[in-house]
């Protein structure tokens, strides 16, 4: 893959490395959308733009960190995300992750939303 301009979009786009803003989009969607409209937006985005599920569960660590949430949530999904991490490791099937992933922030947002009511 060849383009006629280095810029940053290309770079991500040469590497198959999730940029940023797909990072930041894929969190938006998870905590947004419901599990499956979720699941099937992230696979989409992995298949068009040849992203690893390990480089997105990598970039997604961070953001998790930053985000305003109950420490008690945060934990959970560091754990979940280690967890995916290291059964990706081990060779597990990327969809089988993938609705793990989607998964976990579901319940992260389903914890939230308890916690405001």
């Amino acid at each position: 893959m060849s383009f006629s301009e280095i810029n940053e979009n290309n770079v991500y786009a040469c590497v198959a490395y999730p940029s940023p803003k797909e990072i930041r989009s894929i969190l938006q969607e998870m905590l947004t959308n419901d599990i499956s409209g979720a699941y099937k937006t992230v696979e989409k985005l992995k298949y068009l733009k040849g992203i690893a599920l390990q480089d997105i569960v990598t970039e997604l660590h961070p953001l998790v960190l930053q985000m305003s949430i109950p420490d008690k949530i945060r934990c959970e999904l560091l754990i979940s995300l280690s967890d995916i991490e290291y059964r990706l490791s081990l060779g597990a099937s990327e969809n089988l992750q993938l609705g793990s992933l989607v998964s976990t922030f579901g319940i992260a947002k389903e914890n939230l939303l308890e916690n405001v009511a």
